[in-house]
């Protein structure tokens, strides 16, 4: 085995066009508007095998063309959020010989139930259109969570342990029983420890998770993870669309997180990453807030926080690091020096907000140098002068006035 032409990748603006495997390799090809189109696997002795990808006016990725004949359709609500996903074209029905009907119903869909930014149930579809609700997946999550913390299929309770990433590792059974564990590599390729592969499918034990790293959902018909707003390859670690959210997600529209094992993406709208640019430095006494104001909340979209603070009100966040049940070194408290005053100013205003509120600080932070810092966050420091203190208000006027946070050092 060739491990270093297995390894390779080249890249063209940003993404990636061919990877090496151990026998073979793999060709991307995009449309004019940067999505990929087809996805040819060359592997020695083989045929080529190819998949193809339609996409719509929103970007998003509407069908699937597979190896084997077969088609997908997927849908979406107005929020990003994926509705269902549907067999449109079945090769293996096709293919049946008249003397072997098939016997047992066939799921040819799924549908997808939403509450917020969570999939709270996954029901199968059968060919005639009948969903099988009895036969669906609930998953139950902590307030505001990004990850499931059990799965309710058909009477059967189990709870879903997760790593510090929000990645799900193992399932257990009500009884303690291990139905299902398994672990990601560096960049989310899924090895399994124990799935329900040679089970039959009214074994009590019997257990499916499609869940990735946070926020992601693996389609086995494509091998992609669906990542809300985009879909990501976990063979190339890319996605494969551009980023929504432009460069404020990075010079690199495709890349996800710099770090896999520290930051995560549940929206595929990764945001700037310090560590690319920075320095890990002591945690600065005298660091001045960037802007005058900031919303009650830790943002969700486009935010690279950690699960246990994403979404939450600023205020409630503070409690808990005061009480003990987050630390502060959670946080990835980034800054620079204004060149103006030389003065150290964060570019994580609401993670700054709540250390502050709470009393405890971090003992490290980033130092960014001030010509790698994004544009968009200069401006917010060209715009008006360090401050020691910040507001937290409803409205971005500056109205509904929850309270002001100063620095007390």
């Amino acid at each position: 085995m060739d491990t270093l032409h297995q390894l390779s990748q080249q890249q063209q603006a940003g993404r990636v066009i061919r990877r090496g495997l151990p026998r073979g390799y793999q060709d991307y090809h995009y449309d004019v508007n940067g999505r990929l189109a087809k996805k040819v696997v060359h592997q020695h002795g083989y045929r080529p095998q190819e998949w193809r990808y339609l996409w719509n006016t929103q970007n998003q990725l509407i069908r699937c063309f597979t190896p084997s004949g077969d088609v997908w359709r997927y849908t979406y609500d107005a929020f990003g959020r994926r509705l269902s996903k549907t067999k449109t074209v079945d090769s293996e029905k096709l293919n049946a010989h008249p003397a072997f009907p098939v016997l047992k119903p066939r799921v040819t869909a799924w549908h997808y139930l939403w509450s917020g930014d969570q999939m709270v149930e996954e029901a199968p579809v059968y060919a005639d259109g009948t969903v099988a609700y009895d036969a669906g997946i609930q998953w139950l999550y902590q307030p505001g969570a990004i990850t499931p913390t059990a799965r309710y299929q058909k009477g059967q309770l189990h709870y879903v342990v997760t790593d510090h990433q929000g990645t799900p590792r193992e399932i257990f059974t009500e009884k303690g029983i291990a139905s299902w564990a398994g672990r990601l590599n560096t960049w989310g390729q899924m090895v399994f420890w124990q799935s329900h592969d040679g089970r039959a499918d009214n074994d009590p034990n019997y257990t499916e998770c499609h869940f990735r790293f946070a926020g992601q959902y693996e389609d086995r018909e494509t091998g992609l993870y669906y990542n809300r707003f985009r879909y990501y390859d976990k063979d190339s670690g890319q996605y494969i669309s551009p980023d929504p959210i432009g460069l404020l997600g990075g010079l690199n529209p495709y890349s996800y997180v710099h770090n896999p094992t520290k930051f995560i993406d549940p929206y595929g709208l990764s945001s700037f990453d310090p560590f690319m640019h920075g320095e890990i430095t002591d945690f600065p006494k005298d660091l001045h807030f960037g802007q005058n104001r900031i919303a009650p909340n830790f943002s969700s979209i486009g935010s690279q926080a950690d699960p246990l603070i994403a979404g939450r009100p600023i205020l409630d966040v503070a409690n808990d690091i005061k009480v003990g049940h987050i630390s502060p070194d959670t946080f990835v408290i980034s800054y620079t020096i204004d060149p103006a005053t030389g003065k150290p100013v964060t570019l994580n205003n609401r993670g700054l907000a709540a250390i502050i509120e709470s009393g405890k600080y971090p003992q490290h932070a980033i130092y960014v140098p001030y010509e790698k810092v994004p544009k968009h966050l200069v401006k917010d420091i060209l715009d008006r002068p360090p401050s020691r203190s910040i507001s937290i208000t409803q409205n971005k006027d500056g109205s509904g006035l929850n309270k002001i946070i100063c620095c007390k050092n």
